[in-house]
């Protein structure tokens, strides 16, 4: 038996530092609650798709949390993880989800143009992140198996898999500065909730803590800095920075955080 503590807490980033990880720049309330999934779509001045499980909808946000359109997952079960990216000239979102296991891509406007099952690789792994590379590659978490695999975004075909310095990844990012690797939200079924950033050899190069802004379920990279979404009862999408760059100083308002 454990008691839940919610708390609420004003955060301001007031002083930047060049380099610096993990340090929380702005954030917004997401769509709807349970924010599972984050994608980010560098189309203009860029945006922010966020899943929520619990309505099964897609939302496209700027990056103030106002919502361009929305659109159904289709799952018949759980929306977990999200991913954004071009083939040739089009962008195109993915969405992982049960009730079957499915990968979903669709396009911006939520038209389904394909799927392919997910892969558990033991039979018993839990997929739950998505990441997108480029035509070629998508990522994909096995939560309680420990594992990312690679296979290919249109017909599902894996490539590869390997075992991951995380007890449970949940949603990934793909980060491309200096090589490849992924942020991974980090969040056992109990203790721990870190954000890391490894390479795809399984070393990590990075890593935060966000235990005490709630329970992480998505991540997202945007080139410069690392988004995270957490679930009710916070329900907001938080920014971080990722190293190399500089925080903007700015006001972010009030984040309930969850301590259990």
């Amino acid at each position: 038996m454990f008691k839940s503590a919610a708390f609420t807490f004003f955060f301001f980033v007031l002083v930047g530092t060049a380099g610096a990880v993990g340090s929380l720049v702005s954030s917004f309330y997401s769509p709807a609650t349970d924010p599972m999934g984050l994608a980010w779509q560098s189309y203009g001045t860029g945006y922010v798709w966020v899943a929520c499980h619990s309505n099964h909808r897609i939302y496209q946000c700027r990056t103030n949390g106002s919502v361009v359109r929305n659109f159904r997952s289709l799952h018949g079960g759980f929306t977990y993880g999200l991913a954004a990216g071009q083939i040739g000239a089009t962008w195109y979102i993915w969405s992982l989800g049960y009730n079957p296991g499915l990968i979903r891509r669709f396009t911006t406007a939520g038209t389904q143009v394909g799927s392919f099952a997910v892969y558990a690789n033991p039979p018993t792994g839990y997929p739950f992140g998505l990441a997108y590379k480029n035509s070629s590659t998508l990522y994909e978490s096995n939560w309680n198996a420990n594992r990312i695999f690679t296979m290919h975004p249109t017909t599902g075909s894996v490539y590869s898999g390997y075992i991951v310095p995380s007890a449970a990844p949940r949603d990934l990012a793909y980060d491309w500065r200096g090589g490849d690797h992924l942020w991974v939200v980090d969040r056992p079924a109990t203790g721990r909730r870190i954000v890391k950033k490894v390479t795809t050899s399984s070393s990590t190069v990075a890593s935060f803590d966000v235990a005490r802004y709630g329970d992480p379920g998505g991540c997202c990279f945007d080139g410069t800095y690392v988004w995270i979404s957490f679930v009710s009862p916070v329900n907001r999408v938080l920014r971080f920075t990722a190293g190399e760059t500089a925080v903007v100083p700015t006001s972010v308002g009030r984040v309930k955080a969850v301590f259990r």
